[in-house]
C-alpha cells in the first residue's frame, strides 16, 4: 500500500489510503461494507475492542510496512484520525505554494536570460496574462513594444487606465 500510495497523484494517493483503512476496519469489526462506516466515530462505539484494535494495527502495520505503535487505535480513535495520521506518515507533504512559485519563477528568469527576442515576449505577454487571470496588477506595461511609438495622448490615455 505504501509503495503504491506513493507512486499515484497525492490525491489519487489519499484515496487509496482512505480506501484501504476503511477496508481493514470493516475486515476488523465484521462490517460488509467500508461507506458504511462513520469516519467520525469512535472506534469503540463501532465496536472495537483491545483484541481488534490489536489486530487492525497489525493488519494496518502489514500493509503499510509501517512499524506502528500498539496504541495506534487509542492514539487515532476514529477512521478519520487514523486514516489522517497514516497520510501524514506516507503521503509527501505538499510544497509551501509561495516556494514553489518562486522556484517556478527562479527557473523562467534563468531560462529568459539565454532566450530569443521573440521567446521572451511570448513568455512576458504570457505571465503578464497569468497575472490578469489571478488579478494581480502588473507594474509593467503588458506591450512596451506599442508605449515606444506612442504619442503624448496615447500615453496618457494609457496611465489613466491603469488601475
Amino acid at each position: 500500500l505504501a509503495a503504491a500510495v506513493r507512486e499515484v497523484a497525492p490525491e489519487a494517493g489519499r484515496q487509496l489510503l482512505t480506501a484501504a483503512v476503511r477496508g481493514h476496519v470493516a475486515a476488523v469489526l465484521g462490517h460488509g461494507s467500508p461507506a458504511s462506516l462513520d469516519g467520525a466515530a469512535p472506534f469503540i462505539d463501532l465496536g472495537l475492542d483491545s483484541l481488534t484494535a490489536v489486530e487492525l494495527r497489525n493488519r494496518v502495520q502489514a500493509d503499510t510496512a509501517l512499524d506502528l505503535a500498539a496504541t495506534l487505535v487509542f492514539d487515532h480513535p476514529t477512521i478519520d484520525a487514523l486514516d489522517a495520521h497514516l497520510a501524514g506518515l506516507l503521503l509527501p507533504e505538499a510544497p509551501d505554494p509561495v516556494t514553489a512559485v518562486d522556484d517556478l519563477l527562479h527557473r523562467i528568469t534563468e531560462e529568459f536570460r539565454v532566450a530569443d527576442p521573440g521567446v521572451r515576449e511570448r513568455v512576458t505577454g504570457a505571465l503578464f496574462g497569468a497575472l490578469d487571470r489571478l488579478g494581480a496588477t502588473a507594474a509593467a506595461p503588458r506591450d512596451a513594444a506599442v508605449l515606444d511609438g506612442a504619442t503624448d495622448e496615447e500615453l496618457f490615455a494609457f496611465i489613466d487606465s491603469q488601475p
